[in-house]
């Protein structure tokens, strides 16, 4: 994504998805490549251990099983799924989350907060000031810095108890110039419309 504001307008991504008299208060993308860390993606974290099981239960199973014969064979191989699910946690799920990040356009409107994933395809994420809680803000440097909100959207983890755990799903702004202008105006926002 091209961040030159000289070639480049963030608005004009998110312009044809807003309601009518709806006015941009603030819109713009990463200003520097979104670094990954660990605590923002468990899936990495839940995939090492995964993974590393897959892979020790598969070569236990080829080498516990190699007296020949079609057992011998095929047993071990009940273990590629797992192994491909672990491939996918450790490696592929970061790589798409990045990506997603790193390619987004981000808006602050009088209506709503927009997150546009300009990939491939593009998928537009919007939530209402009121489903927005928990706004935190994180300064790297140089007023750049990412803004994180708990969303009204929920997901369950799953646990030894009989229902689970609920929990809302963090979602933000990240590698944002400007970062304390930015929250000054979602916060406002925030406030006028609860």
């Amino acid at each position: 994504m091209n961040n030159d504001n000289t070639y480049y307008n963030p608005s004009s991504k998110i312009q044809p998805y807003l309601s009518f008299g709806e006015s941009i208060l603030w819109c713009g993308t990463p200003t520097e490549r979104v670094r990954f860390r660990v605590r923002d993606n468990p899936t990495f974290l839940f995939g090492i251990p995964f993974l590393a099981f897959a892979l020790f239960w598969t070569v236990t199973a080829a080498s516990a099983s190699s007296d020949g014969g079609a057992m011998g064979f095929i047993f071990p191989l009940f273990g590629l799924p797992f192994i491909f699910v672990g491939v996918f946690m450790v490696f592929v799920s970061p790589y798409r989350t990045l990506r997603n990040r790193n390619n987004a356009v981000y808006a602050i409107t009088d209506k709503k907060v927009y997150i546009l994933y300009d990939n491939a395809s593009q998928r537009l994420v919007s939530y209402e000031f009121s489903q927005l809680s928990n706004i935190t803000v994180e300064i790297t440097g140089d007023n750049i810095g990412n803004i994180k909100f708990q969303t009204g959207q929920y997901y369950r983890h799953s646990s030894r108890r009989r229902y689970g755990t609920v929990e809302r799903e963090v979602d933000g702004f990240f590698c944002i110039n400007d970062v304390s202008y930015v929250f000054r105006i979602l916060n406002q926002q925030t406030e006028v419309k609860l």
